[in-house]
């Protein structure tokens, strides 16, 4: 395999992205598009809507941009957002852009955990020195609890304030000195624990960089229309949908997350109602629609406007896939509709996206050999593993594999680490340069993603960096380690989390491995505390806890945690338990 085909698919022509910055995307579509709606459905009956256009959204940001100036919000501060999805989010995103500060946006507390949530957003308030949260008035008596919390870990408090407060008391005469392409567009934080987040530092650059190479992999057109219930906090949901619509000037129509989960066909009913042509959502929330959403609920049902289902942030799986297509072939859905993509937040989002109006792309090579690095064709009785082919780089991207820890070439279907490198890049991590270094290797930004090439396409095998995804978050078995390491029962540095990938679930359930300290207390207590801290500090379920003898936790010689070794051995069944238990079924 030459070298130009293992890189990928180098920029053919200049890249030249339509806008230099974000709030030049705004306005424009506020003056060539003023008229485009963004609309808002509501969890309650299906046509409760509220809709904006983008002058309407133009000049919103612009009041409470001359509301934040007035309170003294200035260049380059950081300012947290904390909201459910609506307007006041997106007004609130763009207002911090025209004044050059930071948003740094996550999601709110909300449901039975609510004080969890409130930990985990004091904690990246903190991380991320923000001396300002902006809220909606619906969120603000829950919020301000934000502030007690902050001053309890540091001097100057948090400040908490509402769009409609600031935005009452702005000014008519506010001027703004004009974002620049390289300046900080916004900071998204790759988890929300209580460890220590790691914050994506993007540019205006990066982002239009990311939307216009979106628009031109998908041949987006002025009759496009995008549908998302992705998380506004999230980059799928943000860039892949709201950032990617405003820069094409596109209508979008809008959900929240919780209003999916608790319906999932609500998001193919929006689909059919908006005539969406384009929506994004990661692997578990097809396989959701499939499993949850019967016969009757589908009654009616059209999907043939939907020319693009982009499914990406976990991995994709085979079986999701297939199930999906012949559920909804039925209703319109064609199965070159289906998009098996690749990225991650280093790069702002989209990486590797497939070659539009092809069907997807399956690959079932040899287990055997896929732990000696090699993805060699299965023949039909062997067992095998089965890939689903996400394409080749995005325009003006380029992606190469190579050796783990080297920067050499792989072969085809030779496993090797990806790495990407182009305009979407990232700056770096906020306020972490080692960080930082470890990731971008000269041009070139090292993913952390296994893969290899085969007849021109990219096909994703897992992590190297030990990520574990549920459900479309990511979280980082460090952190978990970390929150166990203090708790009463566990020995502290002998506790490994690493996540095992379910095919039939299509997600990763959390695995925890650890030695218990003696006369702590009964297995099954100490079992609970492990659970109930992995889901206040990190919110999702465990769904094993395995207990082990004094020693058996693998470490190197320098005392560090073997994750990938205590995982092998873990599925091999070699790891011998000291509680008698065996694996339960809870579901993350």
């Amino acid at each position: 395999m030459n070298q130009s085909s293992a890189v990928g698919v180098p920029p053919e022509s200049p890249f030249t992205p339509r806008h230099r910055t974000l709030l030049e995307a705004l306005d424009r579509a506020a003056e060539q598009a003023a008229d485009r709606r963004i609309s808002l459905l509501y969890e309650g009956p299906a046509d409760a809507t509220s809709s904006m256009t983008y002058a309407e959204l133009a000049q919103r940001v612009a009041t409470l941009a001359a509301g934040l100036s007035a309170r003294g919000v200035a260049p380059s501060e950081p300012v947290l957002l904390v909201f459910e999805t609506g307007f006041d989010l997106l007004v609130a995103f763009f207002a911090c852009q025209r004044l050059r500060a930071i948003p740094v946006p996550t999601h709110p507390p909300a449901g039975l955990r609510i004080d969890v949530g409130l930990e985990r957003v004091a904690q990246l308030a903190l991380r991320a020195q923000t001396r300002l949260c902006l809220t909606s008035d619906a969120l603000a008596p829950i919020v301000r609890e934000l502030s007690t919390r902050v001053a309890q870990q540091r001097a100057e408090p948090l400040r908490v304030a509402t769009v409609s407060e600031l935005s009452a008391a702005a000014s008519l005469h506010a001027d703004f000195t004009p974002a620049q392409p390289d300046d900080i567009a916004f900071v998204q934080f790759t988890s929300g624990s209580t460890g220590r987040p790691k914050g994506v530092m993007l540019s205006h650059a990066n982002l239009t960089a990311n939307a216009h190479t979106i628009g031109l992999a998908l041949q987006i057109t002025p009759d496009d229309v995008f549908v998302n219930w992705c998380p506004l906090y999230h980059d799928m949901g943000l860039i892949g949908n709201v950032l990617s619509s405003l820069c094409w000037q596109l209508p979008l129509a809008l959900f929240s997350p919780m209003a999916f989960i608790r319906e999932p066909g609500r998001w193919l009913r929006a689909i059919h109602t908006y005539r969406g042509t384009i929506s994004t959502a990661p692997n578990f929330a097809y396989w959701l629609v499939v499993a949850r959403v019967n016969g009757r609920r589908r009654e009616g049902l059209d999907l043939s406007s939907w020319r693009v289902a982009c499914n990406g942030a976990e991995p994709v799986n085979a079986q999701t896939v297939e199930a999906f297509i012949q559920t909804y072939q039925p209703y319109g859905f064609r199965p070159e509709a289906m998009f098996p993509v690749y990225g991650l937040a280093e790069a702002s989002l989209a990486v590797a996206f497939p070659r539009l109006g092809a069907k997807p792309c399956f690959d079932r090579v040899q287990r055997s050999l896929l732990t000696r690095g090699l993805a060699q064709p299965a023949r039909a009785e062997e067992n095998a593993a089965c890939f689903v082919g996400v394409g080749h780089a995005v325009p003006g991207h380029e992606i190469r594999v190579v050796r783990e820890g080297s920067t050499e070439l792989v072969s085809e279907r030779v496993v090797g680490e990806i790495e990407v490198r182009g305009p979407s890049v990232m700056l770096g991590y906020y306020d972490d340069k080692e960080a930082s270094a470890e990731a971008l290797r000269g041009s070139w930004l090292r993913t952390g993603d296994l893969g290899y090439w085969a007849d021109g396409q990219l096909f994703i095998v897992g992590r190297s960096k030990d990520v574990i995804i549920v459900r479309g978050q990511k979280v980082h078995p460090e952190d978990i380690e970390r929150s166990l390491d203090v708790i009463q029962g566990v020995r502290t540095g002998n506790v490994v989390a690493f996540g095992v990938y379910d095919e039939e679930a299509a997600e990763d359930r959390v695995v925890v491995v650890a030695e218990q300290a003696p006369g702590d207390g009964e297995t099954s207590d100490v079992a609970q505390r492990v659970r109930d801290t992995v889901m206040r500090d990190h919110g999702v379920s465990v769904h094993d806890v395995v207990f082990v003898a004094r020693g058996v936790v693998p470490k190197t010689t320098s005392g560090k945690r073997q994750r990938a070794l205590c995982r092998a051995r873990y599925l091999a069944g070699e790891l011998r338990r000291t509680d008698g238990a065996a694996p339960d079924d809870a579901t993350p």
